[in-house]
């Protein structure tokens, strides 16, 4: 039987190859994976003490072939799919880091789509839909946020929006959110769209995640 963490991970205590292996993960849960090659990016800039980083089509991708291992970190916490593997795709995905020495303590992905629905917050964080149709145009989303337990509850995940916008060149009203949400996902949209949003999603996952507001 294993034994349920909080960093993602079920192991086996009294497995010293297990225990070995939980503890890699769990440190890379607190404080962020360690990448080497995050040396080796501009550094854009600084978000506190932490240093912004912009991974697109700019960067080698043996390096951003690495740097996803972030992508695939936050996995573990967040529900679905990774979101980047460091290809580069038609829909312009990117990744953006907060890093400090050589651990991503936080990081964004972002990625064009052309199709939104405009959603409203109802109560109890519930999400309600003002349009039966999308709004059909190209604009950034935001698909993935993830900051190491260590570094939560300081603003990190609100500032590294702001940065990434502005890399965008886009203001953070105009930015789509990806659904569904996870609760701390959910807490950083409503700090940009207290009252309405742009969700991105399909018509299914749109409808799973109203459905699930009504059993609610």
């Amino acid at each position: 039987m294993g034994n349920p963490c909080e960093c993602g991970l079920d192991y086996v205590r009294g497995s010293a190859e297990d225990e070995k292996y939980h503890a890699k993960l769990h440190a890379e849960y607190a404080h962020g994976p360690k990448i080497a090659v995050l040396r080796l990016l501009p550094n854009l800039g600084l978000v506190g003490e932490f240093k912004f980083h912009a991974v697109d089509i700019t960067v080698p991708f043996d390096i951003r072939q690495k740097l996803a291992y972030a992508a695939m970190v936050a996995c573990r916490s967040i529900p679905g799919p990774a979101g980047y593997d460091g290809t580069v795709t038609g829909d312009d995905q990117r990744l953006y880091i907060l890093s400090a020495k050589s651990n991503v303590v936080a990081m964004v992905i972002t990625a064009l789509d052309t199709y939104f629905w405009k959603l409203a917050w109802g109560s109890n964080g519930s999400v309600k839909l003002m349009e039966q149709e999308a709004l059909l145009r190209t604009s950034p989303k935001v698909a993935r946020i993830w900051v190491a337990a260590n570094y939560r509850r300081k603003g990190l995940a609100t500032s590294l929006i702001i940065e990434t916008s502005k890399h965008l060149g886009v203001d953070t009203q105009m930015l789509g959110w990806e659904l569904p949400f996870t609760e701390s996902g959910s807490a950083v949209v409503r700090k940009f769209s207290p009252v309405a949003f742009l969700g991105s999603c399909d018509a299914f996952t749109l409808r799973e995640v109203l459905n699930r507001n009504n059993q609610g």
